[in-house]
């Protein structure tokens, strides 16, 4: 980020060809003339029937193949995370830590920062980094109930966030502020593809 610092899917078509040197047919048109059965407008429905015999069996694999292929992988860090009534309580840093998958936040990456979901609650995790100042001080300004959440910010270098998100799915917005500490905006919502947000130097 430039303005701000968290503290400062191919088918393989099989081919299957068609034999007449196993057992000549004893018709001599046809055995002596093949190249012209085979293109005449006119070809005997005994040289042309096997044709769709042919093509059944790569048509059916190139589905399965395709089908296969466009499978989404299920640990992908992009699915959904649907909106859900928050548990009573906010799960503790080991339930978090424990929690592998995370939400896609933009620009948290570059904060060195974990964001995750669970039991409807929200974690912004940032441990102590090398040049980078964290939050000591959060202001919600939407969609966050001040009643759940909490603030563990560990004198401007370590900060962990958690709050509850509503069930609703709607927007939520917070400041994060701090000594040496470029305001910084975070935004949530729930979208068609579960939770997301971003990180900001300034309001969306």
């Amino acid at each position: 980020m430039d303005t701000f610092r968290f503290g400062g899917l191919a088918v393989l078509f099989g081919s299957l060809a068609l034999g007449c040197g196993d057992k000549p047919t004893p018709t001599p048109d046809v055995s002596s003339k093949p190249v012209t059965t085979a293109t005449s407008a006119s070809a005997k429905p005994v040289a042309s029937a096997p044709a769709p015999t042919a093509t059944a069996t790569p048509t059916a694999t190139a589905s399965a193949v395709a089908s296969s292929s466009a499978a989404p992988s299920p640990s992908s860090s992009t699915a959904l995370v649907a909106s859900e009534a928050p548990a009573a309580a906010a799960p503790s840093a080991e339930d978090f830590a424990a929690a592998t998958q995370e939400i896609m936040v933009k620009r948290s990456g570059d904060q060195k920062c974990s964001t995750k979901v669970l039991h409807g609650w929200f974690e912004l995790s940032c441990p102590e980094a090398e040049g980078l100042v964290r939050a000591t001080k959060v202001e919600l300004l939407a969609g966050f109930d001040a009643k759940a959440v909490e603030l563990e910010a560990g004198e401007g270098k370590t900060l962990r966030w958690v709050a509850a998100l509503p069930a609703s799915g709607e927007k939520c917005q917070a400041r994060f502020s701090g000594k040496g500490l470029h305001e910084i905006f975070l935004t949530l919502e729930n979208t068609e593809k579960g939770w997301r947000g971003e990180l900001s130097g300034k309001l969306p």
